[in-house]
């Protein structure tokens, strides 16, 4: 049908008119049409079209998603690998400690939990559960004790949140809460809405950061597990200075048949080599499941990410190890546009018994009763 349209248009004139045309143009016309049909065949929309999809896709889901409830399951395991131990620690010392150092092997600690959440808009509640710990030896060292922590915040009522340690019987008043990006962060604060999140940022925002510097993305086509996706390629350019050898690579799979879902995420840098080779610096890998009851929306079932950021909490390089940090999620469930209780985000809803006292975090605080001087 296309090729007949093109060829139409070559053989008529002004005003419908119809003229002659040589063999140069009837070649033309068929190439011409055959690079048409192609293009439109791959599925690749304009860059502007699908950067409009997305946001319209993430906004939709992002707005059932403040009204929701759950439960997921979290791991998170960090490995941390001597850089140079043999060159870097004294020969004495060494010896001292009777330490082998071609022994030297990556120090590694694990983590799991569970996280039963419930949002209703600006509220945000989660229930925190760390089970016993195991009694048979791993090679592994845990990061956290038992845990059986509910939290709850409502800036509407005050900027703080609320800690109900239910096997200490005790809550605590902590200021604001605490949105780190990164996978300790999730335990400390969790939100449904950031394990959607790439490198801390919506995938909309992350899109927005680019624009703003001028980055224009390549697209191509590719199957992940079987799905078609497009893959969005940002490659940012060499600046002038001292960092000119600096590159940075963020590659984004979205799938337009899971209304532009991430599906996989990758970011490169050759800072760690010295500007040499990229190395891989962050990865998310995502498997969504069709809600039930809201037609094109997809939802997270499974979610692997691991960060390879080789720094200390403050942000600063760290020479004498390298870090890598990975965290896998199993979503059990997800409902939507749920409604929930006021009384869920209160002092009765995460059942502390009336007389508890409540302490507050801040230097010199007193305890306060369950009643006295309290908003919730």
């Amino acid at each position: 049908m296309l090729a007949y349209r093109v060829w139409q248009s070559a053989r008529t004139g002004p005003k419908g008119r119809k003229r002659s045309v040589g063999l140069v143009s009837v070649l033309f016309v068929v190439a011409l049409a055959a690079s048409l049909g192609s293009a439109s065949e791959t599925g690749i929309p304009a860059y502007p079209d699908l950067k409009a999809d997305i946001e319209t896709a993430h906004d939709s889901r992002s707005a059932l998603l403040r009204h929701s409830t759950g439960r997921a399951l979290l791991s998170v395991q960090e490995t941390k690998t001597p850089r140079q131990g043999a060159e870097r620690l004294p020969k004495r010392f060494l010896e001292d400690l009777a330490v082998d150092p071609t022994g030297l092997t990556p120090l590694s600690a694990t983590g799991q939990w569970s996280v039963t959440w419930y949002r209703k808009g600006p509220k945000n509640r989660y229930d925190v559960y760390v089970g016993p710990l195991a009694n048979s030896a791993t090679d592994s060292l845990s990061f956290f004790l038992p845990v059986n922590m509910r939290i709850t915040s409502d800036p509407d009522v005050a900027p703080c949140t609320v800690h109900y340690d239910v096997l200490a019987n005790r809550v605590y008043i902590r200021p604001g809460s605490l949105p780190l990006h990164h996978s300790f962060g999730l335990f400390r604060c969790f939100d449904i809405s950031r394990l959607y999140e790439f490198d801390g940022r919506a995938l909309p925002d992350l899109l927005a950061s680019f624009a703003k510097a001028g980055v224009v993305p390549e697209l191509s086509e590719e199957r992940v597990e079987g799905i078609r996706c497009i893959k969005v390629e940002f490659n940012t350019p060499r600046t002038p200075g001292p960092r000119a050898r600096r590159r940075k690579r963020t590659e984004l799979w979205v799938a337009p048949e899971m209304s532009f879902s991430l599906i996989r995420a990758r970011f490169w840098d050759n800072g760690p080599t010295q500007f040499k080779d990229f190395a891989l610096t962050e990865s998310y890998d995502a498997v969504y499941e069709e809600s039930e009851r809201f037609d094109g929306v997809w939802l997270l079932k499974h979610l692997r990410t691991v960060d390879n950021r080789h720094s200390t909490p403050g942000g600063i390089h760290n020479r004498d190890h390298d870090t890598s940090k990975r965290l896998e999620v199993t979503i059990e469930k997800t409902e939507l546009d749920v409604a929930i209780p006021d009384e869920t985000f209160t002092l009765k809803g995460l059942g502390v018994p009336p007389g508890t006292k409540i302490y507050n975090a801040s230097p010199a605080a007193h305890p306060l009763t369950y009643y006295h001087r309290f908003p919730w």
